[in-house]
């Protein structure tokens, strides 16, 4: 029992490391008036680069011999945390950015708490006050529309989960590099 635990130990300090991280890299992020890259031009790319950083992983861990079971449970929660903020990302991205067909590489980010004008135009007519009506309307200024707390709490959890899309891999390749350091370890002694 006390082998799975400090199994279990190593494998999950530098993964729990990867929300903490994650949020404040976000909110350094967010101060600075950063917006991640947003639908599909981004994703691709964040997939594929991802997907190859957790490939030089695996090769790195084959490569020195490591333990096949526990470089399996450090993916597999790689990949969890992988799909988990892809999922978040594209949640976000869908819900909550509006692109203008005249400014397609500006996407707005919008909240989720109307303030009071907005609010009363929406109940009039819900189908003709979409996102996009309403940032038309206003100028194209969120912040004439939401609340500013909803707008930060939408630009942070955009930027954390694009941030925990981006340090997954690298919490993958520290848990093997964690694993094969172990290992090593226990060959000196």
């Amino acid at each position: 029992m006390s082998r799975l635990w400090q199994f279990a130990t190593d494998v999950s300090t530098p993964l729990l490391l990867v929300p903490k991280f994650a949020a404040a890299v976000s909110i350094g992020i967010g101060i600075a008036g950063f917006v991640p890259p947003v639908r599909s031009q981004s994703a691709a790319i964040t997939v594929i680069v991802v997907g190859l950083l957790i490939l030089a992983g695996l090769s790195y861990t084959l490569w020195t011999a490591a333990t096949i079971a526990k470089t399996t449970t450090v993916l597999i929660a790689s990949i969890v945390a992988f799909a988990a903020s892809l999922l978040a990302y594209f949640v976000f991205d869908e819900n909550f950015v509006v692109i203008f067909d005249d400014q397609p590489n500006k996407p707005i980010i919008v909240g989720f708490v109307l303030l009071d004008g907005p609010a009363a135009l929406r109940e009039s007519d819900p189908t003709l006050y979409t996102d996009k009506e309403l940032l038309d309307r206003y100028q194209r200024e969120p912040e004439r529309i939401w609340t500013k707390g909803s707008l930060a709490t939408i630009r942070i959890s955009f930027l954390a989960a694009w941030t925990a899309l981006w340090l997954s891999p690298f919490a993958f390749l520290a848990g093997c590099l964690a694993i094969e350091e172990r290992r090593r370890a226990r060959r000196r002694h």
